[in-house]
């Protein structure tokens, strides 16, 4: 089953409607059983609407990576 952790990090995905139709089961599947993770796409759901976000934008690439190492030290 899906993590808390991977849940987090392809929420905005899920949200966009941007994944294969098996992963957005496994997070359905996944909101089913945690509450926290239910709370935590709610919150997420909130704050999209509230900024006015329509559009998906990527950030270049050379931040995500510098991203991605400083979110991996933090582990």
């Amino acid at each position: 089953m899906l993590s808390c952790k991977h849940l987090v990090e392809q929420a905005s995905e899920y949200i966009d409607e941007e994944m294969s139709t098996g992963k957005r089961v496994q997070v359905k599947l996944h909101l089913f059983v945690c509450v926290s993770c239910r709370r935590y796409m709610k919150q997420l759901k909130l704050t999209i609407a509230m900024l006015g976000r329509k559009h998906h934008h990527q950030a270049p690439e050379e931040m995500c990576h510098h991203l991605l190492k400083e979110y991996q030290k933090a582990e």
